[in-house]
């Protein structure tokens, strides 16, 4: 089970470039924060038309949502799946149909 202090490294070790921001966000390894920062590289991500990190980013999503605690669950049901349709709004027709 993956809780909620494991999350930023699972993070960084999936994603490359998301290191600098997770520290700079959540120092105090707030889960919630975590996910923001998770959101903000995947829009990111989309803004940069990079669906091969994009699928990298909804990957360990699913995992660290798939494999975490109760807390984990949460932080991404009420982070992550909020901001979705926000994110997949920024894709074009050809990449969203693509994810």
């Amino acid at each position: 089970m993956i809780t909620q202090y494991e999350v930023p490294v699972r993070l960084v070790e999936a994603l490359s470039g998301i290191e600098k921001e997770l520290k700079r966000i959540s120092p105090t390894l707030n889960i919630f924060k975590s996910i923001r920062c998770l959101v903000n590289y995947t829009r990111n991500k989309v803004a940069q038309h990079d669906l091969q990190l994009l699928k990298k980013c909804f990957f360990i999503t699913e995992k660290v949502y798939t494999q975490g605690n109760v807390n984990v669950k949460s932080a991404v049901e009420n982070v992550f799946v909020f901001s979705l349709s926000l994110i997949m709004n920024a894709c074009n027709v050809q990449e969203r149909s693509r994810l």
